[in-house]
C-alpha cells in the first residue's frame, strides 16, 4: 500500500510526464489534432492552428469538428474509421480555410479503449504549395514537348500566312467598288489575322522566356490590367470595378507580363458573362510578404469534371477558346514564384486568386 509520500511523488511524476508530452506535442512541426468518438477536439497543437489558419481560441479543446470551417472533411474521416476500424495513411483531402482551399496530406489513427471506438488522432501537413509546384513542373514538361513538336512548324506556317494576308489586303483595294467581293476579301484578311494571333499564342506558349523583374507598384499592375479590359467590357456592357487595399513597401515583378496575366483572367471573366448587366470585380491587397489579386464575376460559375484542370494546355470550357490563355497565365505566375487558385462563389459566379511574392526568388529564364 502506497503511503502519502509515495502518492505525492507519483503525482509529481505524472504531472512532469504530462508536461513533457505537452511540450513535445507543441514543438512538432507536423499538425496534430485528436478528437473523441463524438468528434470533439481534445488536443490541437500550434502547427495545426497554423496550417488550418486558425487561432488557438478557434481550434480549442471542447469544439466539435463541424464548428470549424473545413472541419467537415475531418469529421468524414472520423465516421469512416468508426465504421471500418481501419486507420488511413497518406490520404490527401481538400479543406476550406479563411485564406482559400488547402490540400492536406493526412494520416488518421484509431483511438480505442478496449473494443470501443474512442476517437481519432490526425497528423497532417499542408501540401498546397507542393501540389502547386508539381502542377507547374508538369505544365513545363508539356511546354517542352509542345515546343519541340510545334514551334518549328508554326514558325514556317507564318510565311504563307503573311502572303495570304497581304494578298487579301491587295484584293480589298482592287474591289472596293464591288461590295460582294470586298466582303469576301475582308473575311480572308480577318481570318488570316485570327490565325496570326493563334500562331503568336503558340509561340508564346512554347518558347522559354525571361522575367524582366523591376520595382513597381501593384496598384499600377491592377490599373493597367483594367485598362486592357475596358473595351471588351464596354462591348458586352459589363460593369468593371477594382480597388487595392493596404500598402506594400517594396514590390518587384515583371510589370508587363504580370499585367497581361491579370488582364487575361479578367477578360475570361468578361467572356463568360452571357448577357449584358453582369459585373466583374477585382480586388488587390497586401497579404504578408505577397500581393493577392482576386477576380470575381457574376457568371455561371465553373463546371469542371473530376480531374479537369483549367491550366492544362489546350483545355478550354469557352466556345472558340484555344486553351492556351490560362496556361500562359499559370506559367507567368509560377515563374514569379506565385500561385493561382480558382473556385465558385457562394453566390452565382466564379473567383480566381493570383498571389505574387513581393520579392520573387526566380528572375532567371524558365527552365523547361
Amino acid at each position: 500500500m502506497l503511503d502519502a509520500d509515495d502518492m505525492q511523488n507519483m503525482q509529481k511524476e505524472q504531472r512532469a510526464s504530462a508536461q513533457y508530452y505537452r511540450k513535445m506535442l507543441e514543438s512538432l512541426t507536423s499538425a496534430v489534432i485528436a478528437v473523441d468518438a463524438a468528434g470533439v477536439i481534445q488536443v490541437a497543437n500550434p502547427a495545426a492552428c497554423a496550417q488550418l489558419h486558425r487561432s488557438r481560441a478557434q481550434l480549442s479543446p471542447g469544439m466539435h469538428l463541424n464548428e470549424i470551417e473545413g472541419g467537415e472533411a475531418f469529421w468524414t474521416v472520423v465516421e469512416e474509421l468508426r465504421a471500418t476500424r481501419h486507420s488511413v495513411s497518406r490520404r490527401e483531402i481538400t479543406i476550406s480555410t479563411p485564406d482559400g482551399p488547402r490540400i492536406l496530406g493526412m494520416t488518421a489513427s484509431l483511438l480505442e479503449e478496449g473494443d470501443d471506438f474512442a476517437g481519432v488522432a490526425f497528423v497532417f501537413t499542408d501540401l498546397t504549395r507542393i501540389q502547386a509546384l508539381k502542377r507547374a513542373a508538369a505544365v513545363n514538361r508539356q511546354l517542352a514537348q509542345i515546343g519541340a513538336l510545334t514551334a518549328g512548324v508554326v514558325h514556317e506556317f507564318r510565311n504563307p500566312l503573311s502572303v495570304i494576308s497581304g494578298m487579301g489586303e491587295l484584293l480589298m483595294r482592287h474591289v472596293e467598288a464591288r461590295a460582294d467581293l470586298y466582303a469576301k476579301a475582308e473575311a480572308i484578311v480577318e481570318e488570316a489575322g485570327q490565325l496570326e494571333r493563334l500562331v503568336g499564342q503558340f509561340l508564346s506558349f512554347a518558347k522559354p522566356f525571361e522575367l524582366s523583374v523591376e520595382r513597381c507598384a501593384p496598384e499600377e499592375i491592377l490599373e493597367r490590367a483594367m485598362r486592357l479590359c475596358e473595351r471588351p467590357a464596354a462591348e458586352k456592357e459589363v460593369a468593371l470595378q477594382s480597388r487595392f487595399e493596404g500598402e506594400v513597401a517594396v514590390f518587384r515583378a515583371d510589370y508587363e507580363k504580370a499585367s497581361r496575366a491579370l488582364a487575361n483572367i479578367i477578360r475570361n471573366a468578361i467572356d463568360v458573362l452571357k448577357t449584358p448587366g453582369g459585373a466583374v470585380t477585382v480586388v488587390g491587397r497586401a497579404v504578408g510578404e505577397a500581393v493577392v489579386f482576386r477576380v470575381e464575376d457574376t457568371g455561371p460559375g465553373l463546371d469542371l469534371a473530376e480531374g479537369e484542370d483549367l491550366f492544362e494546355p489546350f483545355f478550354s470550357k469557352k466556345e472558340g477558346g484555344t486553351g492556351l490563355g490560362l496556361s500562359i497565365v499559370h506559367r507567368i505566375v509560377t515563374a514569379h514564384g506565385g500561385s493561382i487558385q480558382y473556385g465558385n462563389r457562394d453566390e452565382a459566379g466564379a473567383w480566381f486568386e493570383v498571389s505574387l511574392p513581393c520579392n520573387p526568388s526566380q528572375d532567371a529564364p524558365i527552365q523547361d
